[in-house]
């Protein structure tokens, strides 16, 4: 983050990196109950056929 002065706002620099995001996949399983979650780095149809 770059400084601040009165009446301006917060900027970043152009070489900031985010913390990026992860992709969450949840589903419930009627019959027991339970609640199976699979968390990834990205968010691609690969990372969801493998969560199937």
């Amino acid at each position: 983050m770059l400084p601040i002065m009165p009446g301006i706002p917060e900027r970043q620099t152009h070489s900031y990196v985010g913390p990026g995001a992860t992709s969450l996949s949840v589903a419930l399983d009627v019959a027991s109950g339970f609640v199976i979650g699979k968390r990834y780095k990205q968010h691609r149809p690969t990372e969801f056929l493998d969560f199937l």
